[in-house]
Order: C-alpha cells, then structure tokens, then sequence
C-alpha cells in the first residue's frame, strides 16, 4: 500500500456542502474544524457571518474575501490567499502548507461558470488526494495525478486559501 503525506484523516470531518452553491461554506467548515475542534460554526452561520461584509450583489464569496475578513469575522484564526503564476510553484505551496498540517483549499473548473472548491488533503510524489464536499458519498477523496491537475484548475492562475491558528 503506497503511504501519502499531509494531513491525518482520523481528525477530518468530511461535512458535505448543505447547498448546491456552498462548497467554499463546507471547505471553511472542514478546515477550521480540523485545525481547531472547538470551532462552532455551521455552514449556513459561516454565510451570514461573511454576507455581513460582502455585497452579495456585487461580491461573489472566493477566496480572496474570505481571506480578507476571515479575521475581522473570526478573530482566532488567519485567511492567507495566494494566486500563484505557475503550476509547480501552486504545487510546492500545497505540500509545504500540508507537511504543516494545514489544509489547503483549491479551486477546480465545475460544469457551470463558477469554480468548485475542494480541499486538498495529502500528496505523494506523482499525485495528490483532495475531499470533494459535494459528493453524497462520506469520506469521500478523490486522487488525480499530478500531470492531470493543470487541466483541472480554475483560471489561468491556481489561487489557494490557507486558513491558521493564530
């Protein structure tokens, strides 16, 4: 059995999204909850709480806001969202941020103009492993390799957000 590196998967929740349009909601909700159990918040409560500072008129909810007023809104923790300029450097990033124990959530292409959020959770030397929050199905981890992730990815620019403890 080939043994992958990041995250230990005892301690990750698999919360699936509540809504067709929340997987960012379900992926800040797995993530906070994996870096700090005692972090109540719901998906639908993590909505509110941001569309509190976001014009849902004009802001659609990615990344770059969560990282913005993650702090502002949950003071404990810290947003970090990177757009990289290169696959491989999107990919270094990713596997020093889990050799830390930090999860990482990724945006891939969807079937609609909007992007699907994922997380990755573990990596190997040719692939890496993410959770799919919009899977029916429980612990659900998708493994793709890593030559195929390029194609995957959303925009020209693979961005990350990195959620830390303070």
């Amino acid at each position: 059995m080939r043994i992958m590196k990041g995250l230990d998967l005892s301690r990750f929740n698999c919360i699936p999204q509540t809504r067709w349009d929340f997987c960012l909601m379900a992926c800040i909700e797995n993530v906070i909850k994996y870096i700090d159990p005692t972090f109540n918040y719901d998906q639908n409560e993590i909505e509110k709480k941001f569309r509190t500072v976001i014009n849902p008129r004009r802001d659609h909810p990615y990344f770059y806001h969560f990282a913005l007023y993650l702090e502002k809104l949950f003071p404990k923790y810290q947003g970090i969202y990177i757009s990289h300029l290169k696959v491989d450097s999107f990919l270094d990033y990713i596997k020093q941020n889990l050799d830390k124990d930090f999860p990482v959530m990724i945006s891939l292409k969807s079937n609609t103009d909007l992007a699907h959020i994922v997380i990755v959770c573990n990596y190997d030397a040719n692939s890496i492993s993410y959770y799919d929050p919009n899977s029916n199905l429980k612990n659900s981890f998708v493994e793709v390799t890593l030559s195929s992730i390029n194609s995957m990815l959303k925009g020209s620019k693979p961005d990350t957000l990195v959620i830390i403890l303070k």
